[in-house]
């Protein structure tokens, strides 16, 4: 193992080789009696299915991931940026043209990997990923966003 990363419903692996594999995370709630009682746990609670993990075939070989609430990037090894997971806030870098651009949003998924349209001149050495938003920093040291941004 390299790297893991997490998203709300996955945890995501990258193996020496620059392969990846996800295993899902059954979610489940809390109570309201866990709630009322547990001020520094969190609201949701998850057990890995480890047994079944997903091979995530149409990936070149990778140097990194990242994960944002339920979206992952993947960095392969020429530098080129991939998505997987929720776009409704064009997290996955897929531009506008499958999404609202005001209220009420409607939820885009990206089930298998797709490459970042979102314009980055020069090869990407760095990824990261926040809540809703994507981030690449390239060779030259120049840095792009995109996704979720409340403040413009």
């Amino acid at each position: 193992m390299r790297q893991v990363a997490f998203t709300r419903r996955r945890m995501f692996v990258m193996t020496d080789k620059g392969k990846l594999f996800g295993f899902a995370i059954d979610e489940k709630s809390l109570s309201r009696e866990e709630l009322m009682f547990a001020k520094n746990k969190p609201k949701f609670t998850g057990d890995l299915q480890h047994e079944n993990p997903m091979y995530v075939k149409e990936l070149p070989p990778l140097k990194m991931i990242a994960s944002g609430l339920e979206h992952m990037l993947a960095l392969d090894r020429d530098g080129k940026v991939w998505a997987m997971g929720e776009d409704t806030f064009g997290q996955c870098g897929q531009g506008k043209s499958d999404r609202e651009a005001v209220a009420p949003f409607f939820e885009v998924r990206h089930g298998k990997p797709v490459q970042v349209l979102m314009p980055v001149p020069d090869k990407v050495t760095k990824i990261a990923c926040g809540f809703r938003h994507s981030l690449a920093i390239t060779e030259k040291g120049h840095l792009f966003g995109w996704g979720f941004n409340s403040m413009q």
